[in-house]
């Protein structure tokens, strides 16, 4: 229950309320208010059902050269951008039907090539892919409630291109002294003896 209540409080009093008094309907209600925390596949449809988010910390980081680099040389090819990986935590409430439904769908994502947008009301973070979760299902928390946290890596996708680079055909060389034909050591030998 304190993994809640300290979690929940940066998303405001009624969640807290809602969760204390037992009140669980309501969370779904509380999370509509906050429609821009969202999981949506490419057509914009949700791909998730939860109730609320609880957590979300991104993690976005670049590597440098560490050779050492002339004075005033330091550009922009010296620093390689790292995929951006996104940790959420989800709380799902229901029947017991509804909460291996919910299993189920994370664990499809996780085993799926299928990219997501994550929606928060900072930044939507797109072409994620969820690579990792964990459950967590206690009585401090409710029986009838999951905590899942989700773990995301960016996939960065590149078109290719490709230039418009012409073959050229064979040219002429002009005239030229023809190859001697290569004999094989049986047949040189054979006509050495004849």
């Amino acid at each position: 229950m304190n993994f809640i209540k300290n979690n929940a409080i940066n998303f405001g009093s009624r969640v807290i309320n809602n969760y204390l008094n037992g009140n669980l309907q309501n969370i779904n209600a509380v999370s509509e208010d906050f429609n821009n925390w969202n999981i949506i596949d490419e057509n914009g449809e949700r791909v998730l059902t939860f109730d609320s988010f609880i957590k979300s910390s991104v993690n976005s980081e670049s590597k440098v050269t560490q050779m050492p680099v002339e004075k005033g040389s330091f550009v922009d090819y010296n620093i390689v951008k790292t995929p951006l990986n996104l940790t959420v935590t989800l709380v799902k409430s229901g029947s017991s039907d509804e909460l291996s439904e919910y299993v189920n769908t994370l664990l499809e994502l996780v085993d799926s090539t299928k990219l997501v947008t994550v929606i928060t009301p900072e930044k939507e973070y797109n072409n994620m892919k969820i690579i990792k979760v964990n459950f967590d299902r206690s009585t401090d928390n409710g029986v009838n409630i999951i905590l899942a946290e989700c773990n995301f890596l960016e996939i960065r996708q590149v078109q290719s291109k490709y230039g418009n680079a012409r073959l050229q055909g064979k040219r002429s060389r002009g005239l030229q002294q023809p190859k001697p034909k290569e004999t094989s050591a049986i047949k040189g030998i054979l006509s050495y003896i004849s």
